[in-house]
């Protein structure tokens, strides 16, 4: 988890900030009250038995079935990890708020505003959760990584992620919260929900630093040009942990996959199946395919490390090295971030 330097709070910038959730999706998130949210459970959108073991480094949020579980739901993404899925992940960013703001306004001392903070990042994680499950349709469950880079599991691996059927019906979907493509209002750059017919809605709110965000100049390959919020590097790690839990729960079966087959298998990303979407796009620091071939690699040097144990895959220490040799030792990589700090995105 990030330690925040504190010379870097503004407890007068958060001060003044209205509550900005303003349109129907944000409202009725907003609107969730995270307590319902604990006495949910999961869905099993499965025609067959679903496969309910838990990510080996989630946060794991799944209870007891929702009273219309027991309701017949087809889909057309089907069968266990013992069979044939899933065989990759498909990347999103959910456009809403990477936090809730709460008593964070109220804070009176800097560490009052960092513990605000991170139970601010608990709670959007329940509201998304909630809303997700008041809203689903046949596609419709959650994995989600928060921008601390921790992963919340709220399905079973046998069923798909939210629009993971875009891709195809056998890719698991998963929301990387981040505020994604920005607007540009008189050279600052904020949320697309902060701006209104090319103006602020509140004139308070702050921009995002050029530290947190990256142009695109030129559109090329899954990336559509335009300025983009930073995925966190806790999120950038977080994506390769996760794919590496699925790997190791895959079992060496070699059903799913690390390259980008777009519609086939793979890693794989929203931007790259569906029409005007642009997530991931520059949040990412490479382009889907580019994130694919790293992800092969990653795998590769987990179990050289480990001599080919499949429990290599889960293993931090194991996961520390070859991270840091195959991502963090990047001139790309260390470009991107080369002066982020892990400060209160009060911006996001």
């Amino acid at each position: 988890m990030p330690t925040f330097p504190k010379t870097s709070l503004s407890l007068e910038a958060i001060s003044a900030l209205d509550d900005d959730v303003s349109e129907e999706f944000l409202d009725a998130l907003d609107a969730v009250d995270p307590e319902e949210f604990e006495a949910a459970g999961p869905l099993s959108f499965s025609s067959r038995e679903p496969d309910t073991r838990a990510l080996p480094r989630a946060i794991d949020w799944r209870g007891e079935k929702l009273a219309n579980a027991e309701r017949t739901r087809q889909t057309a993404h089907y069968g266990t990890f013992s069979e044939e899925k899933p065989t990759g992940l498909c990347l999103h960013y959910p456009v809403h708020s990477t936090w809730s703001k709460g008593q964070v306004k109220h804070a009176e001392t800097e560490e009052e505003l960092v513990q605000a903070f991170l139970e601010g990042v608990d709670r959007k994680m329940k509201q998304s959760l909630a809303f997700a499950r008041r809203k689903r349709t046949y596609y419709n469950t959650y994995l989600i990584i928060d921008c601390l880079g921790r992963v919340h599991q709220d399905c079973n691996i046998s069923d798909q992620g939210i629009h993971g059927h875009s891709a195809n019906r056998y890719t698991l979907g998963v929301e990387i919260s981040s505020a994604g493509r920005l607007r540009e209002v008189d050279g600052r750059f904020y949320r697309v929900f902060d701006v209104k017919d090319g103006r602020l809605k509140n004139p308070n709110r702050p921009d995002f630093p050029e530290w947190a965000r990256r142009t695109v100049p030129q559109s090329s390959s899954n990336i559509v040009r335009g300025t983009y919020a930073l995925f966190t590097p806790a999120q950038v790690e977080a994506i390769f942990i996760l794919h590496a839990d699925l790997m190791y729960l895959d079992g060496g079966r070699g059903n799913y996959q690390s390259l980008h087959r777009p519609g086939v298998s793979g890693v794989t990303s929203h931007d790259v199946h569906k029409k005007g979407k642009v997530d991931v796009g520059g949040s990412l620091f490479v382009d889907i395919e580019t994130l694919g071939e790293l992800l092969e690699a990653y795998i590769s040097r987990l179990l050289e490390l480990g001599e080919g144990a499949l429990e290599s895959l889960i293993d931090d220490d194991k996961h520390a090295n070859a991270y840091a040799e195959l991502v963090l030792s990047r001139p790309d990589y260390q470009s991107v971030y080369e002066n982020w700090r892990d400060d209160i995105p009060i911006w996001a």
